[in-house]
């Protein structure tokens, strides 16, 4: 299987409602990558339920989990990136 990264996946695709790729799109990229059908449609299914815009508020979970504010995803993968811990 190649090597896939999130460039692949992020044209046409929203965080909330709205437009992304079809679900035929995203199928036929998971086959060509050797994924088997079962598991394409499981996640075309997960998918579709996290994109479908019920996930599209913010609480102040994380917050009052770790008693300070969230750090946006982005900049906490660029600050460990950093680090080299992911570097083989």
């Amino acid at each position: 299987m190649s090597q896939l990264g999130p460039e692949q996946f992020h044209e046409g695709v929203s965080a909330g409602p709205g437009p992304r790729g079809s679900d035929e799109d995203f199928a036929a990229a998971l086959a060509a990558e050797g994924v088997p059908a079962g598991v394409g449609a499981m996640l075309g299914e997960l998918f579709a339920v996290v994109l479908d815009g019920r996930n599209s508020h913010t609480t102040d979970g994380v917050q009052r989990a770790l008693g300070r504010p969230p750090k946006d995803f982005s900049d906490y993968a660029r600050e460990v990136a950093a680090t080299g811990v992911w570097t083989p």
